[in-house]
């Protein structure tokens, strides 16, 4: 289980005209036909303006492009381009993500002694840069691929030395992982208790940072613990864990996994029914891993295999002749588009059935929120058209009483200026709360306009200090999603105003890699993000509807007295 940090946003220029040629390929890269000329064509800008931190980025880029192409040579000389001429100009961050990328492509084609190395030259290189998470990164990288060579002692070392980096930058979120590496080595050293005591630790970090990639492993890792421990009925319970984990998110590797760990334990408690049962169970997913693995396995690569595996016969049997050869290509040829077929059919028929669960989900998801609308719009108009009036028609009574009440008012005059302001100060507050509810400015005027009077109307209380940048944002790319961007940000300022005691805030939108991001970020008093679940506020519930009913992603970043930061990530090409 392997941790390889790849980051592929986080690319920084030093000169604006590199920014600009790579932001001109993002937006080119819709997909893969225009994706690799887009990315030639800035090789020869960078070259030609001898901008050569973007062409570094680029050649990196290109590799990742033949990478996922499968075009492993091709990849190859890519990357060791990047490193080159990064290292030729001191580019540290940029060769270590290169060397980073080659390891793992690597540890892919199952060479581990390579990958290490790229991996240990990504390490240093990230030290040397000062990259707190690329180095633990790369640290756990070669910790988990020295534990595969059996050398316990090394993998030791380096997972300590990722954890004292990942401790330097302040962030154990992603600890989990430590320790249950950690975990695996005392299992090897058959110190079952500490390896348990290990694991607990990661699976608590699992779920405190809702990682349900590392939690489905760790519940595995912790049964086999207690089985070693002769804790049968606890080792049981975790696997049920990790197998009913793994069944909600679709991850047949550690279903498969979890069902041949409960046959085994049931077998070692003499159920012998109940063991064949899951081993049986078991046999199917491993049997549908495999169908999967052909799937994704190339025409190309296929027919190499066959090709090997009839020479090896030759050479062994020497007694098949070329018209047989011929045969056996044909044959292996109908059998490997008939297993095609079949688990492409398998795979249409559950990509069709979840669609349709998640549209009836995301239908209802809307329902929901257009009603919202409907009424906020409704209450806006009654509270604008008839409580305004009404406030205004009592002012209008009360001043045109002067003349009749002047007596008493030069006798309560202080109080008669206190009732005309506070009927002022009513009529404005109504109004502010129509413009909350009402979706009619920004209808009317569009997103930027209604966002900058949002932040115009916080900032006149002098207690907040807001900022809005669009980064030029044509309005008409996030036209469909204003509404919702728009009662978001309402949402978000609301939750600060109520609860954060923020100062300044700081509202973004953007555009990378054919994606909308609209970022918020606060320096409030944060909260643990780990009992947002518990929350009984509809807030935030809200906030996943309306990115969902989007087609998005969002990630929030908090913790108390840090503050709070949240990305919406939205692709442009989605259809609400």
């Amino acid at each position: 289980m392997i941790h390889l940090a790849i980051c592929l946003m986080c690319l920084s220029y030093r000169a604006q005209n590199a920014t600009q040629l790579i932001a001109r390929w993002d937006s080119l890269q819709d997909g893969k036909s225009t994706a690799k000329p887009s990315l030639h064509g800035l090789i020869k800008d960078f070259e030609n303006k001898r901008e050569w931190n973007g062409l570094c980025d680029t050649y990196r880029r290109l590799g990742i492009l033949y990478r996922n192409e499968g075009r492993t040579d091709s990849a190859i000389i890519a990357y060791i381009k990047s490193i080159k001429l990064a290292d030729s100009i001191g580019y540290t961050s940029s060769s270590a993500s290169s060397n980073n990328q080659l390891g793992s492509l690597y540890y892919e084609l199952n060479d581990p002694k390579r990958a290490l190395t790229y991996f240990s030259q990504a390490f240093y290189l990230y030290g040397k840069a000062k990259s707190n998470r690329g180095a633990s990164d790369a640290a756990l990288n070669m910790a988990e691929i020295y534990l595969e060579l059996g050398n316990r002692t090394e993998s030791m070392k380096l997972n300590l030395e990722s954890m004292r980096y990942r401790r330097a930058r302040g962030d154990t979120s992603e600890m989990g992982y430590n320790y249950d590496l950690l975990s695996r080595q005392a299992l090897n050293d058959n110190a079952f208790n500490k390896a348990l005591a290990y694991s607990q630790r990661a699976n608590q970090l699992f779920r405190a940072s809702n990682d349900a990639a590392g939690l489905m492993p760790g519940l595995i890792q912790q049964a086999l613990c207690l089985e070693n421990l002769n804790k049968n009925d606890s080792a049981l319970r975790f696997y049920q864990k990790s197998y009913s984990l793994a069944k909600q998110y679709q991850y047949k590797k550690y279903i498969a996994q979890a069902l041949k760990g409960m046959a085994g334990v049931f077998e070692k408690i003499g159920l012998k029914d109940s063991a064949y049962f899951y081993l049986s169970s078991h046999t199917i997913y491993q049997d549908s891993l495999h169908l999967e693995n052909i799937e994704d396995a190339t025409i190309k690569e296929a027919a190499r295999y066959e090709t090997e595996k009839i020479e090896t016969n030759l050479k062994n049997e020497k007694l098949l002749s070329a018209k047989m050869t011929q045969q056996l290509y044909i044959l292996a040829g109908l059998i490997l588009v008939l297993i095609i077929t079949i688990v492409l059919m398998v795979r249409n028929f559950r990509q069709r059935k979840k669609i349709q669960e998640k549209q009836s989900e995301l239908n209802n998801a809307n329902a929901m929120i257009e009603g919202q609308d409907a009424e906020r719009e409704r209450i806006a108009r009654e509270l604008h058209d008839r409580v305004g009036s009404m406030l205004s028609t009592v002012k209008l009574q009360v001043t045109s009483m002067d003349e009749q009440m002047s007596s008493l008012i030069l006798q309560h005059g202080e109080s008669y200026k206190k009732v005309i302001h506070l009927l002022d100060d009513t009529y404005d507050e109504v109004r502010r709360i129509s413009h909350d509810l009402d979706s009619g400015l920004l209808s009317r005027f569009g997103f930027k306009t209604a966002m900058m009077q949002l932040v115009q109307l916080l900032e006149s209380t002098n207690k907040l200090k807001v900022m809005y940048i669009d980064n030029g944002v044509d309005p008409s790319v996030y036209k469909a999603f204003e509404t919702d961007l728009y009662r978001i940000t309402q949402e978000l300022l609301s939750n600060a105003i109520k609860y954060a005691s923020a100062k300044e805030i700081s509202l973004q939108l953007s555009i990378n890699n054919g994606n909308l991001l609209f970022s918020y970020e606060d320096d409030g008093v944060g909260f643990d993000k780990t009992t947002l679940e518990e929350k009984k506020g509809i807030g935030y519930k809200n906030i996943d509807t309306r990115v969902k009913k989007m087609k998005g992603t969002w990630h929030l970043d908090t913790s108390v007295g840090h503050g709070t930061n949240l990305i919406i990530e939205i692709p442009l090409n989605a259809k609400i």
